[in-house]
């Protein structure tokens, strides 16, 4: 599931009678009506932008009535109604977002105010990677795939990329990508033996944004926090919960002061705490 503003969610449904998940809205105050949104279609939630909150993104992997193939970007109304899906034949005219020229896109990246702002694509076998314009355009970067893996758009400069760079000697660095005139800044966080091209980029929550940790797995997962307090927190929360564990915060307040935590084992399936650090308190 997934919040869109304050006052509603969306969420995914698997039924067994059909072999795309539902894709419903619903009121966080009324629960029990909900609507659907697109019932047959396989799409992929992206979220909102910040600007639009009854707007949500939703990205058609593969589309029922065209034989599965790859479906566009479309960004959804959430006050209008709907019977099934995004097409004009089932409902109202759909929203689409202008694409870049690809065979098809592969992954999207939004900005911190949720808009869309760049997309991995493929054409004739090569990956690339697009930036979006305020005009809507796209603009093709000389990014490699190869050597520069895109983790998340830079929250305080949508026109960098936060990306995972490998080193000449094997080693992946967390470095800044400036699309703009391609060039690298210098390495923020370095791991000599692990990749983190798949790490979730966790960033402040603060006005100021920025990058403050990673999360990625590497013998187990685990979060790797970039400033003092961050890991100050972590420690609190490891100190607070079973030892052998895996403390995840997987949430957090927009204050700061209270943050969600998975806690897991190799024997624990995992459970879902709050941790007020004002109080220093902590409950399942």
């Amino acid at each position: 599931f997934t919040w869109v503003g304050n006052e509603r969610l969306v969420y995914l449904l698997t039924r067994d009678n059909l072999y795309a998940s539902g894709l419903f809205a619903v009121a966080r105050d009324n629960l029990a009506d909900s609507m659907p949104v697109n019932q047959f279609d396989a799409v992929q939630v992206l979220g909102s932008p910040r600007a639009r909150p009854d707007s949500l993104f939703v990205w058609v992997r593969r589309e029922a009535r065209n034989s599965g193939r790859p479906g566009p970007l479309v960004e959804v109304n959430l006050k209008r109604r709907f019977r099934a899906g995004f097409d004009v034949d089932y409902t109202l005219p759909r929203d689409n977002l202008h694409e870049p020229d690809v065979d098809e896109v592969i992954g999207w990246l939004r900005d911190h105010e949720g808009e869309i702002r760049y997309a991995i694509g493929h054409r004739q076998g090569l990956v690339g990677l697009h930036r979006r314009e305020a005009s809507g355009k796209w603009t093709a970067l000389k990014l490699d795939p190869n050597v520069d893996r895109p983790l998340a758009v830079d929250p305080t400069d949508p026109q960098a990329l936060l990306v995972a760079h490998v080193a000449p000697d094997g080693a992946c660095e967390l470095v800044r990508y400036r699309t703009t005139d391609d060039t690298r800044g210098p390495v923020i966080y370095r791991d000599a033996k692990y990749d983190f091209s798949n790490a979730r980029v966790i960033t402040a929550p603060d006005t100021e944004g920025g990058i403050v940790g990673l999360t990625y797995a590497q013998q187990a997962p685990a979060t790797f926090w970039l400033r003092d307090e961050e890991a100050a927190l972590q420690a609190s929360v490891d100190r607070a919960l079973p030892p052998n564990r895996v403390n995840l915060v997987v949430g957090r307040s927009r204050d700061g002061r209270r943050v969600l935590v998975h806690s897991s084992s190799d024997r624990h399936p995992g459970s879902i705490y709050l941790f007020d650090f004002s109080t220093g308190k902590i409950r399942q």
